[in-house]
């Protein structure tokens, strides 16, 4: 069964909804003292169900790796640094729970070789969150996988 953020917000009490917001913004995740946690998803994800379901599950990220209060401002080197490891962190929760270890480990035994695009439609993820995953795996377990040309991975057998 695959991950669906939308069902999981609603478990998990985060609100969502949908406003527009300042470009580039995709997706803005708000929690501060007195603020039932919410998501807010820009109407430009309307037609692209892939992208919306990757967003979605980014800020669901934020909400559960996210020790900072979302509306404080950014002024020093130091809240920056601190912004791009929140950041990293909720984008690898994502990945984790859209493409998991048990289903990525049945791709790799089953000696396809397939490309990151073709991975991305069968894992319902866009192209930059497969290869974020293949990274994680891969350095996960290097010893057994390595990147082929034009591939995800070739499979080494032990001699």
């Amino acid at each position: 069964m695959s991950f669906d953020p939308f069902e999981y917000a609603d478990r998990m009490k985060v609100r969502w909804f949908t406003r527009d917001l300042p470009d580039p913004l995709l997706g803005l995740y708000v929690v501060a003292k007195d603020i039932r946690p919410t998501i807010i998803l820009s109407p430009a994800l309307k037609d692209n169900a892939r992208l919306r379901r990757c967003v979605m599950s980014e800020e669901l990220g934020h909400h559960e790796t996210s020790s900072f209060d979302s509306l404080q401002s950014y002024l020093t080197y130091q809240d920056l640094l601190r912004v791009s490891r929140e950041e990293h962190r909720a984008r690898r929760w994502a990945v984790m729970h859209l493409i998991p270890d048990d289903a990525l480990w049945e791709l790799a035994v089953s000696n396809s070789v397939i490309t990151v695009e073709e991975a991305s439609e069968m894992f319902d993820v866009i192209p930059a969150y497969m290869n974020l995953r293949l990274q994680i795996f891969l350095s996960d377990h290097s010893s057994i996988f390595t990147l082929g040309e034009g591939r995800i991975w070739v499979y080494q057998k032990e001699a």
